[in-house]
């Protein structure tokens, strides 16, 4: 909304990693992903904190009455000490993927690790290096395995 633009446009641009990295006059001269930290870090969290999109998260889980939620590119504590902190959330699976080529270069999140959490009950930490198309597969289905 900031760029005057609807969330599926935006979607269209960050698809591709090849263009979710490219300078266009459509986030005025910013690349998708700079725009969107952009927008993160200098206004949503200074205005409503840094743990605000765990916030969000948690809330619109429980609205939903979600029994497994898989959440996309969490790289912040305090996003996901939100969930770490409620009595509802039973299990939190922290998935690190690894791929060649692929690292946090220009972006504003890293991986996150059991030293920044300590060691709650709940957390259970997945390291996956994804080498060929279809390996995710497995991922998913380990994913699965812990819930059942």
């Amino acid at each position: 909304a900031i760029f005057g633009y609807d969330v599926n446009d935006l979607i269209t641009h960050c698809e591709k990693r090849i263009s979710k990295d490219m300078p266009t006059d459509y986030f005025w001269g910013l690349s998708p992903r700079q725009a969107l930290i952009k927008v993160s870090e200098k206004s949503i969290k200074p205005a409503f904190g840094d743990d605000y999109f765990g916030k969000v998260m948690l809330e619109r889980i429980f609205d939903a009455n979600i029994e497994l939620a898989i959440i996309t590119d969490a790289g912040f504590v305090k996003e996901v000490e939100p969930l770490l902190l409620s009595p509802k959330i039973k299990k939190i699976v922290i998935v690190r993927l690894f791929a060649e080529g692929c690292s946090f270069d220009g972006d504003s999140r890293n991986y996150l690790s059991q030293s920044q959490f300590g060691s709650p009950r709940k957390m259970i930490y997945m390291d996956f290096h994804n080498k060929k198309d279809g390996e995710l597969d497995n991922l998913i289905d380990g994913i699965k395995g812990l819930f059942s």
